[in-house]
């Protein structure tokens, strides 16, 4: 199945967030190696992504559940500069650990 909940949806208060957590959730279960950030890495080489906040949104999460807390702040951060939604800046800078 392939996760488009967020950009399907036509508002960010109507997306679907605890099923996109789940979904993501899910491929870490089949999928639980650093490899996928090894891929998510791999996109930071295309330019078209540069600006794309949730490249650097998914490196995080990727990094944080890794245990790499200062990495993942750091790329949380980066997406939160890219980001032009306020209510996604602010769910992004509630994962940040200090």
């Amino acid at each position: 199945m392939v996760n488009r909940f967020h950009v399907e949806t036509p508002t960010f208060d109507e997306t679907n967030w605890p099923q996109i957590r789940h979904l993501h959730d899910e491929l870490l279960l089949v999928w639980p190696s650093p490899v996928a950030l090894s891929e998510v890495e791999a996109l930071e080489h295309d330019e078209r992504l540069a600006s794309y906040h949730y490249l650097y949104a998914i490196k995080a999460v990727l990094l944080s559940r890794l245990g790499r807390t200062g990495e993942a702040n750091h790329e949380y951060r980066r997406a939160v500069e890219l980001s032009m939604n306020e209510a996604e800046r602010k769910f992004i800078n509630s994962r940040i650990v200090d």
